[in-house]
């Protein structure tokens, strides 16, 4: 099953500008502006779905039964529930979101994401140092050094061995 592309404003208690719902009872939060994201349902021990919204400063957990009555003027369907409870929902729901934030923003790749910056000049990197720093300190600019030449240089390096 897919997520359809059928989004409708939320049009209760305010919510419109900021959340949109479709036809299969999927939520999706505006995000304020920035990437749209797809809620995660909260699940009520007796199986009911409701969804959690931010007006202003309140929290507010709104069913999914009442907010599909309230738009579509109709039921929720078992399917569309059970649906929403399945863990297909939460691997589209993820996929979704990862997809929508990568088509907007698409100089920003996996690979390309600087977790750190170098620690002795500054430059992003996603380890401690980045490669020149680590260069310099090993000893080497440029070329790399043959398994014989790092033997060469331990060998020096180390004052209480003898040849």
């Amino acid at each position: 099953m897919k997520i359809k592309d059928d989004f409708v404003p939320l049009k209760y208690n305010g919510l419109g500008d900021k959340y949109k719902i479709n036809s299969q009872g999927v939520v999706m939060s505006l995000n304020g502006g920035r990437y749209p994201i797809l809620l995660e349902p909260f699940v009520y021990k007796n199986g009911e779905i409701a969804y959690r919204f931010i007006k202003g400063t309140k929290f507010l957990k709104i069913r999914l039964s009442f907010l599909f009555r309230r738009i579509f003027q109709k039921e929720i369907s078992t399917q569309q529930i059970a649906f929403l409870r399945s863990q297909e929902y939460k691997i589209l729901r993820e996929r979704w979101n990862k997809s929508k934030k990568n088509s907007l923003h698409p100089q920003i790749q996996i690979e390309t994401i600087y977790r750190r910056r170098c620690h002795d000049c500054g430059k992003p990197t996603n380890n401690y140092r980045c490669e020149e720093c680590w260069r310099k300190i090993r000893g080497y600019l440029g070329e790399e050094k043959t398994g014989e030449e790092w033997l060469h240089q331990a060998k020096l390096n180390i004052p209480w061995r003898e040849d």
